[in-house]
């Protein structure tokens, strides 16, 4: 719970109108993008009635963000002209 309460704030940081709040944060979400666990947890803060909806969107924003970055899609079974 510790954990997605922290995640929750960095995800309220990263809307921060303060410059060097928010790259702060965005550094925080970077370091927190490579723990395993921070796909559950964005998508558990995506379906939290309980947080509000800017912290809802930007957990959706990131884990569609995290899937584009690390997701290998391979096709093997295409020709290589395609």
């Amino acid at each position: 719970m510790a954990e997605l309460n922290a995640l929750a704030g960095v995800l309220v940081a990263t809307l921060s109108p303060d410059a060097p709040t928010r790259r702060q944060a965005e550094r925080d979400l970077l370091q927190a993008q490579a723990h395993p666990s921070f796909g559950p947890l964005v998508l558990q803060l995506c379906q939290d009635p309980a947080q509000n909806k800017p912290v809802r969107q930007s957990a959706a924003l990131s884990f569609k963000n995290w899937i584009k970055a690390n997701w290998a899609v391979s096709f093997p079974f295409l020709p290589r002209s395609l």
